[in-house]
């Protein structure tokens, strides 16, 4: 058995746990904050549920992608550094910077997408649909916010990856 292979999966079954639980903490809050407003009746509407789903899954989906270079950069900095303090503090700044990044680009994705859907579709105003209670059209919002983060997901990974600071690698010709 491998303990350092053991150690390394538990820790990042650990990091998505605790991420995904106080991502989607911060998610929920920050719809019920902008969105409720807008939305008086919101515990009772359907079709405004459906939509903080999609919102929901598509922040989940797009930040599930910072567990992965954050335990690259951990496995890098891992054989670097010789100070386990000084690792963990290097980790911890790094998954915050992936988190903010993340949750930015997130929020970002979904609101861009929801205003482009409803600005190329001029004829229904999504928003007030939803409002009314019109499952069909939060039905569609929320497809509509599942595909462009499913589109997106990669290249928000890409961007995260493209932040760690790997080793320089001798270029031989």
């Amino acid at each position: 058995m491998d303990i350092k292979m053991m150690t390394m999966a538990l820790l990042q079954f650990g990091l998505a746990l605790f991420s995904g639980i106080l991502i989607m903490y911060v998610a929920f809050s920050l719809i019920r904050r902008f969105l409720l407003q807008r939305f008086p009746n919101a515990y009772t509407n359907p079709a405004f549920g459906i939509l903080c789903a999609a919102i929901l899954f598509s922040v989940g989906y797009l930040m599930s992608g910072i567990v992965a270079p954050a335990v690259s950069f951990f496995r890098i900095q891992s054989g670097q550094l010789t100070s386990t303090d000084y690792l963990v503090f290097r980790f911890f700044q790094y998954l915050l910077l992936f988190a903010g990044i993340g949750l930015a680009v997130s929020l970002l994705v979904n609101f861009v997408s929801l205003r482009l859907f409803n600005f190329l579709t001029r004829d229904v105003d999504e928003m007030e649909e939803i409002r009314k209670g019109n499952i069909a059209v939060a039905l569609i919002a929320a497809a509509i916010l599942v595909v462009i983060s499913l589109f997106v997901r990669d290249s928000v990974v890409f961007l995260l990856e493209s932040m760690i600071p790997y080793p320089e690698v001798p270029n031989l010709h």
